[in-house]
C-alpha cells in the first residue's frame, strides 16, 4: 500500500491504525528486499503468509496474469481447472526457453526471477551443508537419475570420443541406467569387503554433482540439483535441457528454503545426526537380543545394516535359494506391518540391467556371506519413529517365524488346493503375506 492509498484508507479507518498496518507491510517488504540483495537463505525462516505472498507477487509479474492480458499464441499460460491454477499459484509458463532451462522468459518475468532466486538459495544451502567450493548450482525439474543422465550427456558433448564410464559397483539402478540412457558403456569395478576403505585422492577436476531435492530438503519427488566448482559446467547442463520445463520442483525447493531458513536447515541436519546415533544404539541392542550383529560401516553416516543370518539362516539343506526366499519373506512381513524403506538384501539375488547381470544384487558384491537389512536415518526421521520401528521389528520376527513354521507344516504342492498353491507361489508378495498374517491371527 503506497502513501496515496494509505491516505485514502485513512478516510475510512483511523489514521493511527492505518499507519500501524503500513509498518507491518513495510516489514514484510523488507524481507523481499533482503532476499533480492543478499540472494542467500534467510537466517530465520519466513512464515507461510510471507512465502505465499511472494509467490503470488511473482505470479502477478507473468503475462498470463496481467490485468487485461490478451494472448494469441499457443502457449499463453492458460489453465482450465481452478484447482490446478491455485496449486501452481498461477505460475503456468514454466521455466526456461528452448535450449536453456535457466534462460529468462520475456513473457514470464516473475517465473524467471523465481528461477534465479531458487538457484541462488540452493547454492547457499549446498555451501551451508559443507560443500564450500561449490561455485554454481541449478535446480532441475527432473529426478536424480535423469539429472545424472543430463550431466553425462553434457560431459559426452565435451568429449565426443569418450565411450566408457568407470562405475565402482553400487547396487542402485538409477545411476546405472543413467549411464546406459546417455548412450555410454559402464565399466563395472567389483568391490571388496573391507573394514577400512582406501584413501580418497582429491583433484582439481571440475566435477558435476547431482543430488535429490526430496531426500535432502523434504519436498515432493520430481526435482534435483546439480552443482559444481565450475560455473561453466553447470551452465552447460542447463543448456543441454531441451525445451521449457515445469516450475513445480523449483517452487517446492524455493518455498521450503524460505520457510526453513538457515536455522531450520541447520536444525534438520543436527536432528538427523542425533537420530542416526539413536538408531545405531537401538539396532545394536535389537541385534544382540536376536543373535544378530550390526555390520560395521563407519564411513556411512546415514544407513545402518543389520545381519539376518540367525533369523533367516535356515539349514544347509535349503541352500542359497532357500535363504533368498526366507530373507525376501522377512522383508515382506515388515512391509505388511507398515514398515517401508527398510531394504532386505537376500544372498543369491540377481538383477539384470541392460546387458549386465549382477549377482548378489543389493549387497554391492557377488558373495556377501549372509542376508541383512538396512535402515536409514534420513532427514525428517524422529527418535519416536525409530522406537516404533524397533518395536515392529520384534513383531515382524514373531510373525516371520510363525509363517515359516506354518509353511513347513503345509502339505506338498501337489496336495494343495489350486487357490492355496497360488498364494504360496506369490512367495514374499506383501499382499500374500498380509493375508497369511490375518489368517494366522484368526486361527
Amino acid at each position: 500500500m503506497d502513501e496515496r492509498n494509505s491516505a485514502l484508507a485513512s478516510r475510512l479507518v483511523d489514521e493511527a491504525y492505518v499507519r500501524q498496518g503500513r509498518q507491518s507491510l513495510a516489514q514484510r517488504s523488507r524481507l523481499l528486499r533482503e532476499l533480492l540483495a543478499c540472494r542467500t537463505v534467510p537466517a530465520r525462516g519466513w512464515d507461510e503468509m510471507d512465502v505465499e505472498r511472494l509467490l503470488l507477487e511473482l505470479s502477478a509479474m507473468d503475462s498470463n496474469n496481467f490485468i487485461g492480458s490478451l494472448g494469441l499464441g499457443e502457449r499463453e499460460g492458460r489453465v482450465a481447472c481452478p484447482l490446478v491454477r491455485r496449486r501452481h499459484f498461477g505460475l503456468a509458463h514454466g521455466i526456461g526457453r528452448s535450449g536453456d532451462v535457466a534462460a529468462v522468459q520475456p513473457k514470464a518475468a516473475g517465473s524467471s526471477l523465481l528461477v534465479k532466486l531458487a538457484n541462488a538459495l540452493v547454492l547457499d544451502a549446498v555451501r551451508g551443508c559443507g560443500v564450500r567450493r561449490a561455485a554454481s548450482a541449478l535446480v532441475l525439474p527432473v529426478a536424480t537419475g535423469m539429472a545424472v543422465t543430463m550431466a553425462l550427456l553434457t560431459l559426452r558433448a565435451a568429449r565426443p570420443a569418450a565411450r566408457y564410464v568407470v562405475w565402482p559397483r553400487i547396487d542402485q539402478k538409477a545411476c546405472f541406467k543413467a549411464i546406459l540412457t546417455a548412450g555410454l558403456e559402464p565399466l563395472v569395478v567389483p568391490l571388496r569387503q573391507s573394514s577400512s576403505g582406501p584413501g580418497q585422492l582429491a583433484s582439481s577436476a571440475d566435477d558435476i554433482e547431482a543430488a535429490s531435492t526430496d531426500k535432502n530438503f523434504a519436498v515432493p519427488v520430481g526435482g534435483s540439483i546439480v552443482f559444481s566448482t565450475s560455473p561453466e559446467a553447470v551452465r552447460s547442463v542447463a543448456q543441454m535441457y531441451p525445451g521449457r520445463a515445469s516450475a513445480s520442483p523449483v517452487v517446492d525447493i524455493f518455498a521450503t528454503l524460505l520457510y526453513q531458513g538457515a536455522a531450520g536447515l541447520a536444525a534438520a541436519r543436527a536432528q538427523r545426526k542425533a537420530v542416526h546415533a539413536h538408531l545405531l544404539r537401538a539396532l545394536t541392542a535389537w541385534a544382540e537380543r536376536h543373535g544378530e550383529a550390526v555390520i560395521s560401516a563407519p564411513r556411512n553416516p546415514i544407513s545402518i545394516a543389520v545381519t539376518l543370518g540367525a533369523i533367516c539362516g535356515g539349514g544347509a539343506a535349503e541352500g542359497a535359494e532357500g535363504a533368498t526366499k526366507r530373507a525376501t519373506l522377512f522383508g515382506s512381513v515388515l512391509f505388511a506391518r507398515g514398515v517401508s524403506g527398510c531394504r532386505v538384501v537376500a544372498p543369491g539375488a540377481t538383477k539384470s540391467i541392460g546387458p549386465v547381470r549382477f549377482l548378489g544384487w543389493g549387497a554391492q558384491c557377488d558373495d556377501f556371506p549372509c542376508p541383512y537389512f538396512t535402515a536409514a536415518a534420513a532427514v525428517g526421521l524422529r527418535e519416536e519413529d525409530v522406537d516404533a520401528f524397533v518395536s515392529k521389528l520384534d513383531v515382524a520376527v514373531r510373525d516371520y517365524q510363525r509363517l515359516v513354521r506354518r509353511e513347513r507344516a503345509q502339505p506338498a504342492a501337489s496336495e494343495r488346493p489350486a487357490a492355496e498353491e497360488a498364494a504360496v507361489a506369490a512367495g514374499g508378495a506383501p499382499q500374500a503375506v498380509a493375508a497369511a498374517l490375518v489368517t494366522e491371527a484368526s486361527s
